[in-house]
């Protein structure tokens, strides 16, 4: 399953996962204003969720396929938010004007040369402006789903300060977060080699497994989202310019 095939069978039901939601919690933590661009944005849930929250959010999407389904989300449901079709190259000082806020969720894994595209978005962000980086974390659990979906790596917390370090943010801080997901991730992708069984996610998907969805996110928005977890499936950077 491609990147494009992952997001098209998950974007009907983003909206019930406990990671998402937990997640969409995690962000508005720590997103200061109201105002946000989410740099690589796929299907356009985030925005769309944020969007109903109150946020004036604005989305870039450099893939043709993930770009027409955020679209259609946003006509859909009577959005008004801008989307724009476009690479990284066209992530400039003048479209990230006006906002106070940047997202990239899980997309410096996708880029060949990460460095030189953090250097580019903290270039064109306006001063005071936030940076919110969600990486997929520790470089031992790199596997079949992340070469099928396009990442070129996963990061340890030292690369992600290595990465970050050589970049003038004038504050970092970083966190994992998901400790939770990170043994039977492991367990799925290193001994039993076949795919995180992920359908308890699913809206419908039948009743205990609907429950075992509930349960996750409390223990995400009562645990996981409060405290810094010495590890994690994903590590969350906040950088101000």
């Amino acid at each position: 399953m491609n990147l494009v095939e992952f997001y098209r069978t998950h974007a009907p039901c983003e909206e019930a996962d406990f990671r998402f939601l937990a997640l969409k919690e995690l962000l508005k933590k720590n997103i200061p204003g109201t105002s946000v661009l989410d740099i690589g944005c796929g299907t356009g849930a985030m925005l769309r969720s944020l969007a109903r929250d109150g946020y004036c959010v604005a989305g870039v999407e450099p893939d043709p396929e993930l770009y027409a389904l955020a679209q259609a989300l946003k006509e859909r449901e009577g959005f008004d938010f801008k989307l724009i079709n476009s690479g990284m190259q066209g992530v400039s000082a003048e479209l990230m004007a006006g906002f106070g806020s940047f997202l990239m969720l899980d997309v410096l894994e996708h880029v060949e040369d990460e460095a030189a595209l953090l250097k580019r978005i903290w270039a064109g962000m306006p001063p005071g402006s936030t940076l919110l980086c969600l990486l997929p974390a520790l470089r031992a659990l790199y596997g079949r789903r992340d070469a099928a979906v396009g990442h070129f790596r996963r990061y340890d917390m030292a690369d992600a300060r290595k990465l970050f370090g050589e970049v003038p943010f004038s504050g970092i801080d970083f966190s994992y977060w998901n400790l939770l997901g990170v043994p039977a991730y492991w367990f799925f992708e290193k001994v039993a080699g076949r795919p995180v069984p992920e359908g308890f996610r699913q809206e419908g998907a039948g009743r205990l497994k609907t429950v075992l969805n509930a349960l996750l996110l409390r223990w995400f928005m009562a645990v996981e989202n409060h405290v810094r977890p010495p590890a994690g499936l994903s590590i969350l950077v906040k950088a101000v310019k």
